[in-house]
């Protein structure tokens, strides 16, 4: 299983106190299903590509846009057709 691409916050801590920040969201891919953990609440989807453009879009916050021809390749790694290079 992949580790899980998370996201961080704040908490908020009193002074002379370190804490780890807790993960806002986490989402890792098994055999078949993404787990998602969001808000402290755990659930299990079945495999889809939209999760998998989600995947790849949220580890790379704050990137370029993404073209929608580039995400596709993540489901078939095959050059695409007439797709322009950037």
């Amino acid at each position: 299983m992949k580790p899980p691409l998370t996201s961080r916050r704040n908490s908020s801590v009193s002074p002379g106190h370190q804490a780890a920040p807790r993960p806002l969201y986490e989402l890792r891919r098994g055999l078949g299903c993404w787990e998602l953990r969001f808000g402290g609440r755990p659930a299990v989807l079945r495999h889809s590509l939209g999760l998998l453009y989600l995947a790849h879009l949220l580890a790379r916050p704050h990137t370029e846009p993404v073209h929608a021809v580039k995400l596709a390749a993540l489901a078939d790694p095959a050059p695409v057709s007439g797709a322009a290079e950037t």
